[in-house]
């Protein structure tokens, strides 16, 4: 599947030291930005260009974690986000900006936010959070 997609901005943040902090310049200030109800924004997940091992992936490779990505790093919430309601009970369970998260990819709605592919998803839609997104193959 071909499409147009921030390739320089992916390569920096793969090449980057400090890649999260790198997605945040990327996606910029969200203060212009109003997350409604209970969604969460998320910053696609991009695995680095290179693998631990040495071995440089290939530029579909890259795309396929856009395009069916499952984690993301919570860039902004909703007022509602891990509230309970009538048909939700959290027990407490949240997550907070910085954090990754695994969700079932049908159950979000993609979009780019300046520089970066991102996700919006609802609360309830979001099943683990992990320390790394390198662990969610």
């Amino acid at each position: 599947m071909s499409s147009i997609l921030p390739r320089r901005a992916m390569d920096e943040v793969s090449r980057s030291e400090t890649p999260f902090q790198e997605i945040l310049k990327k996606v910029g200030d969200l203060s212009e930005v109003e997350v409604l109800f209970n969604y969460v924004l998320l910053a696609s997940y991009i695995k680095p260009e290179r693998t631990r091992g040495g071995i440089i992936l290939t530029d579909n490779s890259k795309e396929e974690d856009v395009w069916q990505g499952k984690t993301g790093m919570v860039l902004k919430l909703g007022k509602d986000a891990f509230q309970d309601d009538e048909t939700t009970v959290f027990n407490g369970q949240t997550a907070e900006v910085g954090e990754w998260v695994v969700f079932k990819l049908g159950d979000a709605w993609k979009l780019t936010v300046r520089e970066w592919p991102c996700l919006l998803v609802r609360d309830s839609s979001i099943k683990m959070k992990v320390t790394h997104p390198s662990l969610i193959v």
